[in-house]
């Protein structure tokens, strides 16, 4: 049985609800800002060297990023694969 002595009134609960919108409000433009920074295009460079640099540094973390996504993809795709087939041994 609850024994706590906090009555749940209208005007408790719109309190709250207010503050949860505030909060989701400060996520949603924290969350903005993260994005357009995240996706800021690179600077120019001024010489040829550094585009050469800047071009191989995106090459490898396109690279990367596949890598990655091919492992997960076979890792997490032979367990799905398990448990569709739900672990039943072939009868020889």
């Amino acid at each position: 049985m609850n024994t706590s002595s906090t009555r749940y009134t209208p005007e408790l609960f719109a309190k709250r609800i207010a503050e949860l919108h505030e909060q989701l409000d400060a996520n949603r433009s924290a969350i903005a800002t993260h994005w357009q920074t995240l996706f800021v295009p690179a600077p120019a460079s001024e010489s040829k060297v550094q585009q050469f640099v800047n071009q191989a540094e995106r090459a490898v973390a396109i690279y990367d990023g596949v890598m990655l996504g091919y492992k997960l993809f076979h890792r997490w795709g032979g367990a799905m694969s398990r448990l569709g087939k739900k672990f039943h041994r072939k009868k020889k």
